[in-house]
């Protein structure tokens, strides 16, 4: 149940995201890396610790899966 209303809930985003921008034109900062502080509350050095860090969870999830 609640794996169908996140995915809806996702899917619901990602519509109006769109929507957004294809009707008013508004455009959003590129995403870069895994950790996007577009409301600059978090350190530069910060943010590149959680990267660096979720692209090792990365690499260790997929070898395992592998």
């Amino acid at each position: 149940m609640f794996k169908k209303l996140g995915l809806f809930s996702s899917v619901v985003l990602i519509s109006l995201t769109i929507n957004l921008h294809n009707t008013f034109g508004i455009s959003f900062p590129k995403s870069v890396g895994w950790v996007n502080d577009f409301a600059g509350v978090i350190s530069k050095d910060y943010e590149d610790r959680l990267n660096d860090l979720i692209t090792d969870l990365e690499k260790k999830l997929v070898l395992k899966l592998l």
